[in-house]
């Protein structure tokens, strides 16, 4: 008797646990916070894509955007570019994603621009403008503009990446 009063009273912490488990997951749905969630109040500048585009023009609408600084010759670029065209993540990113290429000439870039828009910022002043320190940096950015997440290098980078796709099933 005694067995099954310890077998009960398990079961019963376990269902108590799951059931607090489950009302904080249910009550926090959809304002899961970034881990380097930025706290000012600070928006993207809508940058000139072309003369008839700009940066607002194209991010996701209602949604949150991926915006992604980086260089080719990078090598921390490279590895955040190759976790986010990996196919697990390029579909959970697609059309939500532009990147900001700061080298000096196209070519360098050309594969990556047939997968996800690429903005190239020759003179780096988007770089500036955004107060970017390093390279690859990425931000996530709301549908209004507002910057919501920032990472550094790319281990925070990739960091963000998950959990953005987490944030945004």
């Amino acid at each position: 008797m005694k067995k099954w009063k310890k077998r009960i009273y398990l079961f019963s912490l376990i269902l108590i646990v799951a059931i607090v488990t489950c009302m904080f997951i249910f009550e926090n749905n959809g304002n899961i916070k970034y881990k380097n969630e930025i706290k000012e109040e600070i928006y993207a500048n809508d940058f000139v894509l072309s003369n008839e585009l700009n940066y607002y023009s194209l991010i996701s609408k209602n949604k949150e955007n991926i915006l992604l600084f980086w260089s080719s010759t990078c090598p921390h670029c490279n590895t955040v570019l190759e976790y986010l065209l990996s196919n697990d993540v390029y579909s959970r990113v697609l059309n939500k994603t532009l990147t900001v290429c700061i080298d000096s000439e196209i070519n360098s870039a050309r594969e990556i621009s047939k997968k996800i828009p690429v903005y190239f910022d020759y003179d780096r002043e988007i770089l500036k403008d955004f107060e970017c320190e390093h390279i690859p940096t990425l931000f996530i950015v709301s549908a209004n503009g507002k910057l919501i997440s920032k990472g550094d290098g790319g281990q925070e980078s990739i960091e963000l990446i998950n959990e953005f796709i987490k944030k945004n099933k």
